[in-house]
């Protein structure tokens, strides 16, 4: 794989495609009311119009530290869909983008 410029693509270079980002979410009555929303360097809050499912995955169970994550898909203002989880082993709070 080559970048545009011609030059080959080192591994400094590559991101992973998927992955978690950080985010401050608010809770009211034990859901998310308000997520904060960091991109480059620029914080978004969204208030959260509805929650449209709640699950739990709990898997690893035989690794020193199993996944264990309660996932929320909502709707923030303007109709936007995310995907939340709660890590329950640290408390944070994610957004997974697919």
């Amino acid at each position: 794989m080559e970048s545009t410029a011609g030059a080959p693509l080192r591994a400094h270079g590559l991101r992973a495609l998927g992955q978690p980002r950080p985010v401050e979410v608010a809770l009211e009555g034990g859901r998310p009311a308000r997520v904060t929303v960091e991109r480059s360097r620029v914080a978004r809050v969204f208030e959260v119009e509805g929650v449209q499912e709640v699950w739990r995955v709990a898997e690893a169970w035989w690794r020193e530290v199993p996944v264990r994550r309660t996932y929320y898909q909502v709707v923030v203002d303007g109709g936007r869909a995310l995907t939340l989880f709660q890590d329950e082993e640290s408390g944070r709070w994610y957004e997974q983008r697919y």
